[in-house]
């Protein structure tokens, strides 16, 4: 059995290579994973590198207020906008409102509301990064403005803020590595997450190709020669499999 499966590993592989369709299909498959992966690099290069531009409409235009646009202006361009319309030209990637009383509330320890909105024009991967940015901007806004508010009561800002530094440390299989778990889980959660969907391409490829071989098989009219010999139909599967 073992020699009748090789025989028919060998006689595949014999006709993949001289199958110049195979090799083609095999060459334009294997050029489109770099070419895919540089598109993507792209993608996001370019929202990554691309200014992040957020409206704001302004409707306290107190200190406080001024404070949270002068921490939006560090990461990203101001627009001053009067209305949700005017993002419409697909140039704002979020718009903040800051309504009125907003310095008020927080002067008397109230806690501040703003209305945040993502502007997404398309269904694009590079809009959505662009609109995740900008959020993240906004949020980091929104803490520089507690150390703003901590300022005002004489009080150590990063303390209170900050409480507690940490150091993260890695053991890996019994070594101490100076190393972010989130780094190491990072990798680990992209492999995981990678490694099924290969496997499944691979396991679909074989099989259409097994398909493919076994069709041919028939209409070169070898088929019956190869179930006429001594040599069960698992193996004659197995063997187009594995090659």
């Amino acid at each position: 059995m073992v020699e009748h499966l090789v025989s028919i590993v060998k006689k595949e592989l014999t006709e993949l290579v001289r199958d110049q369709k195979f090799i083609a299909g095999l060459a334009v498959t294997i050029a489109m994973f770099p070419l895919l992966g540089a598109f993507m690099g792209g993608v996001f290069r370019s929202a990554r590198e691309g200014g992040v531009v957020i409206g704001v409409i302004d409707r306290d235009w107190g200190s406080y207020s001024k404070a949270l646009r002068e921490a939006l202006s560090v990461n990203a361009t101001i627009v001053y906008i009067s209305e949700l319309d005017e993002a419409r030209s697909g140039e704002i990637d979020a718009i903040v409102v800051i309504p009125r009383g907003f310095t008020k509330n927080l002067s008397e320890g109230r806690r501040g509301v703003i209305e945040v909105y993502a502007v997404l024009e398309g269904a694009s991967l590079s809009a959505g990064i662009k609109a995740s940015r900008a959020l993240r901007i906004i949020e980091a806004a929104g803490s520089v403005l507690s150390l703003k508010l901590v300022e005002g009561t004489g009080l150590d800002p990063e303390f209170l803020m900050r409480p507690v530094s940490t150091r993260m440390l890695t053991i890996y299989k019994g070594r101490v590595i100076s190393v972010n778990p989130a780094y190491i889980t990072g990798i680990v959660m992209g492999q995981a997450a990678t490694v099924p969907w290969v496997t499944f391409m691979l396991v679909i490829m074989t099989a259409q190709l097994a398909v493919t071989s076994m069709a041919l098989e028939k209409e070169n009219k070898t088929l019956e020669f190869l179930l006429s010999q001594p040599v069960s139909r698992t193996t004659i599967l197995a063997g187009k499999l594995i090659a």
